[in-house]
């Protein structure tokens, strides 16, 4: 239930200088939950002729493995891992991070949806 998700560690797999990536990072910090941001990208991985960034001793490009094939399909980033669930597409994570850690951000009626879904696909 809500409370068990309350407890789960959230990653986050992107990159900082991702705008879908980014959003996601905003409302995290909107709802108020702590995450790990786990680097991750298609283009800085090992074999990229751009800019590659370390995260310890792991260069990006996370998104090559089988696992997180397994986790997103599409192997593009954002992606939310929560607990046992797993989503991709930033969007998707706005609205599910909205509903299941502060609902009144969530709004439950065509009009006031509309509204938010437009600032956030702009975004």
């Amino acid at each position: 239930g809500r409370a068990a998700h309350q407890m789960a560690t959230l990653r986050v797999y992107g990159r900082p200088s991702s705008s879908n990536t980014q959003k996601v990072l905003w409302m995290l910090h909107e709802v108020g939950r702590p995450f790990e941001l786990v680097l991750a990208s298609r283009r800085l991985g090992a074999d990229s002729n751009l800019l590659c960034e370390h995260s310890g001793s792991r260069p990006f490009g996370v998104i090559d493995t089988d696992a997180y094939s397994q986790m997103c399909p599409t192997r593009q980033i954002p992606a939310l891992q929560d607990g046992e669930l797993a989503i991709w597409e930033s969007n998707t994570i706005v609205r599910y991070l909205a509903e299941q850690y502060k609902a009144e951000l969530h709004l439950d009626n065509a009009q006031g949806m509309a509204r938010c879904s437009a600032w956030m696909d702009w975004a």
